[in-house]
């Protein structure tokens, strides 16, 4: 019998591109950013925000070298 397994690592993150914080509030007519109030939500992989949180950041935020 197999398995179902899920890869969470495939499903999307939602992020604001004004600050890239994870913490999108999606229960208003709009999404914004409970972090900085932006408007500007984006969504990629957890492997595409890691590369982005490295170039603004210098440092990986999920996957350590």
């Amino acid at each position: 019998m197999e398995e179902n397994k899920i890869n969470y690592n495939d499903e999307p993150v939602f992020y604001c591109e004004h600050c890239l914080s994870l913490l999108v509030m999606c229960d208003a007519p709009i999404d914004y950013c409970a972090n900085c109030s932006s408007t500007e939500i984006n969504s990629c992989t957890l492997k595409e925000y890691d590369e982005l949180y490295k170039k603004r950041f210098g440092v990986k935020f999920f996957y350590k070298d």
